[in-house]
C-alpha cells in the first residue's frame, strides 16, 4: 500500500475493497481499507501539507496539481506545514516547486499570500524555532519586510517568543527597524518582559517614538503591563529622563492599578508632580479613589497629594469615595484632613453623593442596601461635621436624594441625625412628595412616622443665574453610550448632548452661555444634569428635525427653501454674535426649521 499510496495509484486499492466487500471480510478490516481509499478526498492540498508528507503527496497526485501548479498553492502549503513543524513537507514543497514549476527556493520562501503571509512570518508568529532555523540556513534575508513594513523580528516580539527573538537577533535582525507606523520591535513587545529585556540588551532604542508619538514605555503603560513598565523605569530611565507625558501616563495607570511601588519610584526618583491634571480634569489621587485602590491612595497621600483638590467638575476625592461606597478610603481621607464641606459645580456635597448611592445603587434594595453600607458612609460624614440639611443648586437636601433613590437605611440615618423632612426643593417638592410620586411605600412610611420638627434649610448657598437649569437625572431617559442621541425628559422628546472630555470650567461656562440664549432660530436648552447614572454632565435640549443645514440639504430640499433656511440660520448666528455668545459652541445650535 505504501508504494501505491506514494504513486497515487488508487484503482488497485479500490479493487481490493470491492473484493473484500464481496466476500464479507471482517468489518474492521473493511473500514480501514475504505478509509485509506477515501482519506485523501477529505482534505484540500494546503491542509494536507499540515498533516503529513504521505497525505500531501496523495492529495497532490489526486488533484492533478502537477499540471497547473502555482506558487500561491505552494506558499499556502508551506505556511500550513510551518505551523505544525513539518520540515519534510517543507523540503518536498520547495523541491517540487523548483522541479515542476521552476520556482526558485528562495523566492518561494519569501513570497507572501494575502491570508497566509509567508512561511517565514508563520514560523515567527507560531514560535517554530526549528522551521525558522531551516529558513535562515537556506539563505532567506532576516530583515525582509511585509506590506505593513514589519520584519519577522516584529512578529516574534509581538507574540513574546523569547527564543525566536534571540535566534533572529543572532542572525542579524535589525533591532531598531521600524514598520510603516514607525514602530520598532520594542514598541510591540509590551506583553513580555523577557523579550523587552532581550531587545534592550541588543541595543533597542528605549526612547524611540512612532508616528503617533508613542514610546515603548507609553505602550507598556497603556497595556497595563507593569512588569515591563517597572523594568524600563528602574533599569533604563534613570540617567536619561523620559518625556513628561510618558511619566504622567505611568503615574495615572499605576494609581488606578494599585501599584504603589511604581508611584513611589515615579515621585521620589523621577520627581513626577502629583498635582498634574489629566485631560478629564482629574488627579492621580482622584483616579485611585475611583478605582478603590487603597494602597495607591495611602501612598499618594503620604507623598503629599492634595486630598481637597477638586476635579474639573468640582468633585473631590471624598465625594468619589462616597460615590464608590469605600468606607476604608473615606476614613483614610478624613484622617488626612480632607474636608466634608466642599461642593461640586451642581452644589452637591459629599453627603449628597452618599445619600444618592453609587452607579449600581438602583439595583440594590432592602437587606442588600444595608450590606453596601451607604448609611455608614453618611454617619461617618456627619460625625466629621457635614451638614445634614445642606442644599444643592436645585434646592435638594441629602434626604431628597436618599428618598428619590429609595435608600431606606440612608433615610433612617438622615432622619435620626435631624434631617428636615419638610424642606422643599426649588420646584416646591418635599421628600414626601418625591416618595409619593415614585411609589416608594417603605420610605413614605418612614417619613410619615417621623416626629421631626419642621426646620427650614440653610438657603445661604450661592446660586448662579443658571441654577434653575439643573434637572433631576432620574427624569431623563436615554442610553449613555453615544455623544449625541435622543431621549425623553419625563414624557417630552428631547435631544441629549454628552461630552466625554469636558475641560475644567467648560461645562459651567457653556451652561451659563446657552441658558441666556432665547431666539426662534436657536435650539432651546431645557436643562443640564450632573447625576450618577453616567459620570459626565450632559445637556438636555430641544429635539429638531435636522441636525444641520447639510442634513437639511441632503434630504432633497429645493434650492429656494435652502436659501430661506440659510437666511434663518444666519439670523441665529447674528443673534449670538450681538450677544457675544458665539465662541466655542461645538454642538448644533443653529436650527433650520423643516
Amino acid at each position: 500500500m505504501s508504494s501505491e499510496q506514494d504513486n497515487g495509484d488508487f484503482p488497485l486499492l479500490t479493487s481490493v475493497a470491492v473484493v473484500c466487500r464481496e466476500y464479507l471480510t471482517e468489518w474492521s478490516v473493511m473500514r480501514r481499507i475504505e478509509d485509506f481509499v477515501d482519506f485523501s478526498q477529505r482534505y484540500y492540498f494546503e491542509v494536507a501539507c499540515g498533516k503529513s508528507l504521505r497525505l500531501a503527496k496523495r492529495v497532490f497526485a489526486r488533484t492533478g496539481r502537477a499540471n497547473q501548479l502555482r506558487s500561491n498553492d505552494l506558499v499556502m502549503g508551506l505556511c500550513e506545514a510551518g505551523k505544525t513543524k513539518r520540515l519534510d513537507v517543507i523540503e518536498w514543497l520547495c523541491t517540487t516547486g523548483e522541479e515542476v514549476a521552476g520556482i526558485r527556493r528562495q523566492d518561494l520562501l519569501t513570497e507572501q499570500t494575502f491570508f497566509h503571509g509567508s512561511l517565514m512570518y508563520t514560523a515567527a508568529h507560531t514560535g517554530n524555532f526549528s522551521v525558522m532555523r531551516w529558513i535562515l540556513d537556506n539563505g532567506v534575508p532576516v530583515n525582509q519586510k511585509d506590506s505593513g513594513g514589519r520584519t519577522v523580528l516584529h512578529e516574534g516580539a509581538i507574540k513574546g517568543h523569547v527564543l525566536m527573538v534571540q535566534l533572529l537577533l543572532d542572525s542579524g535582525a535589525d533591532v531598531n527597524e521600524s514598520d510603516n507606523k514607525g514602530q520598532t520591535a520594542l514598541h510591540l513587545s509590551s506583553s513580555n518582559c523577557g523579550v523587552v529585556e532581550l531587545l534592550v540588551n541588543h541595543g533597542a532604542d528605549v526612547f524611540a517614538t512612532d508616528l503617533a508619538g508613542c514610546t515603548p514605555l507609553s505602550n507598556a503603560v497603556a497595556a497595563c503591563n507593569f512588569e515591563v513598565t517597572e523594568f524600563l523605569l528602574k533599569s533604563y530611565y534613570c540617567s536619561s529622563r523620559p518625556s513628561s507625558k510618558d511619566l504622567w501616563h505611568a503615574l495615572f495607570a499605576a494609581a488606578r492599578e494599585d501599584r504603589d511601588d511604581i508611584i513611589q519610584h515615579l515621585v521620589e526618583v523621577l520627581n513626577v508632580d502629583l498635582s498634574i491634571v489629566s485631560r478629564r480634569g482629574t488627579t492621580a489621587l482622584d483616579d485611585a479613589v475611583v478605582a478603590c485602590a487603597m494602597n495607591s491612595v495611602k501612598t499618594l497621600l503620604s507623598l503629599g497629594a492634595d486630598a481637597n483638590r477638586p476635579n474639573a467638575f468640582g468633585t473631590t476625592p471624598v465625594m468619589e469615595a462616597c460615590h464608590q461606597c469605600d468606607l476604608d478610603v473615606l476614613h483614610l481621607l478624613l484622617r488626612e484632613g480632607a474636608s466634608v464641606q466642599s461642593v461640586d459645580i451642581a452644589g452637591r456635597s459629599a453627603v449628597h453623593y452618599a445619600a444618592e448611592g453609587g452607579p449600581n445603587a438602583e439595583h440594590y434594595s432592602g437587606f442588600v442596601q444595608s450590606i453596601v453600607g451607604y448609611d455608614a458612609i453618611v454617619f461617618m460624614l456627619l460625625e466629621h461635621g457635614a451638614d445634614v440639611n445642606c442644599v444643592d443648586q436645585r434646592g435638594w437636601t441629602p434626604l431628597h436624594y436618599a428618598v428619590a433613590n429609595n435608600r431606606v437605611d440612608v433615610v433612617k440615618e438622615l432622619i435620626a441625625s435631624g434631617a428636615n423632612i419638610m424642606a422643599e426643593t426649588m420646584s416646591s417638592k418635599t421628600a414626601m412628595t418625591i416618595a409619593f410620586e415614585r411609589g416608594y411605600e417603605d420610605v413614605s412610611t418612614l417619613l410619615t412616622g417621623s416626629g421631626s420638627v419642621p426646620q427650614l434649610p440653610d438657603t445661604k448657598v450661592r446660586t448662579p443665574s443658571s441654577a434653575e437649569y439643573f434637572l433631576d437625572s432620574m427624569d431623563v431617559r436615554f442610553a449613555p453610550d453615544e455623544e449625541n442621541q435622543e431621549g425623553f425628559w419625563l414624557d417630552t422628546p428631547v435631544a441629549i448632548k454628552v461630552m466625554e472630555d469636558w475641560y475644567p470650567t467648560k461645562f459651567a461656562e457653556e451652561l451659563e452661555r446657552w441658558s441666556r440664549l432665547n431666539h426662534p432660530h436657536i435650539i432651546k436648552l431645557y436643562g443640564a444634569c450632573h447625576g450618577t447614572r453616567i459620570r459626565q454632565p450632559f445637556f438636555v435640549h430641544e429635539r429638531v428635525a435636522f441636525s444641520s443645514l447639510f442634513h437639511y440639504w441632503a434630504v432633497g430640499s429645493d434650492d429656494v427653501k435652502m436659501w430661506d433656511k440659510l437666511y434663518e440660520a444666519a439670523l441665529g448666528v447674528q443673534y449670538r454674535i450681538r450677544r457675544k455668545k458665539c465662541n466655542d459652541v461645538k454642538y448644533a445650535i443653529v436650527r433650520p426649521h423643516p
